[in-house]
């Protein structure tokens, strides 16, 4: 199966990494996401770390252009290669941190819910959870004093 995935990753993971429209982005999510839930768990692990790697590349250039429905997808995405494939991605857990702590102050609250719940499912694979959770204290803290337009939904 996994030699079926790899062709398309390509094309699933470019509009998100390039500077392109965010409608080709959002759609680029949705089927991202619908093919990793249909993906066995031994063929999402082998692609994992590349599905990973692009997605936290185009969070960082591009996600906040993206529409909150889109962020959110982009954290749902991630959990789900987190929970199924902990192990192949232990060496992404600083980025997936980042990127989800960037989550927890965006104005939009889906966004934010979907951010949370990523950060639960990341404890597990968190080597040091105490770090982990001062640093989610203090993004909650940040995201409680600013103002509600503070960010594009």
């Amino acid at each position: 199966v996994d030699g079926c995935v790899k062709p398309v990753l390509p094309l699933l993971l470019s509009p998100l990494t390039e500077s392109g429209g965010v409608e080709s982005a959002s759609a680029a999510l949705l089927r991202l996401l619908r093919l990793l839930r249909a993906l066995p768990t031994t063929a999402l692990q082998r692609v994992s770390m590349a599905i990973v790697g692009g997605m936290i590349r185009g969070l960082g250039a591009n996600g906040l252009r993206w529409p909150a429905a889109a962020r959110a997808t982009s954290f749902d995405a991630l959990s789900l290669l987190v929970s199924r494939a902990p192990a192949s991605l232990k060496v992404f857990v600083p980025q997936l941190q980042s990127s989800y702590f960037k989550g927890l102050v965006d104005a939009h609250p889906l966004v934010r819910s979907r951010a949370a719940a990523a950060i639960a499912g990341l404890l597990p694979s968190v080597p040091r959870t105490e770090a982990l959770l001062a640093n989610y204290a203090i993004a909650l803290r940040a995201a409680a004093a600013l103002p509600p337009d503070s960010y594009p939904s």
